[in-house]
């Protein structure tokens, strides 16, 4: 009886430690998807996005280019075209020059609830010139 006892005593302080950790999880996790980026460095905000298609990390500064120009290709698609001026040296990237184009594919398009800190369309280039993800602002 008594192995039943703390066998049920185990399983409760699992479930309530688990779901302890669930909640503080979820709470913090929706703080930020709700757009709560006051305070927060835009190095946090890269490090925070996620590929849309793949869950995989969209990477960081290093692979982000504003791309403020847009326009529509003859199919529909979004064309991005790097509108960025910024060093590539502090954020450790190679060089796009600006009025370079990439046609966004559709599955990349970042539908995040939280808030663009940058002010700009931004978008992340592989090391192979494959569109990562593609993060418009408000507007864009």
């Amino acid at each position: 009886m008594k192995n039943i006892v703390f066998s049920l005593y185990m399983i409760g302080s699992l479930c309530f430690f688990v779901g302890t950790a669930l909640a503080w999880w979820t709470e913090a996790a929706a703080g930020r998807d709700a757009g709560q980026w006051e305070g927060a460095s835009d190095s946090e905000w890269y490090a925070s996005l996620i590929q849309p298609d793949s869950g995989s990390s969209c990477c960081g500064e290093g692979d982000a280019w504003f791309a403020d120009d847009t326009e529509v290709g003859p199919n529909g698609e979004t064309i991005a075209i790097i509108t960025d001026t910024r060093d590539d040296e502090p954020r450790k990237r190679r060089h796009i020059p600006p009025g370079t184009t990439f046609i966004i594919p559709p599955e990349k398009v970042r539908k995040s609830p939280s808030a663009n800190p940058t002010g700009h369309n931004v978008i992340f280039i592989g090391t192979d010139n494959n569109v990562l993800c593609w993060e418009p602002t408000a507007k864009g």
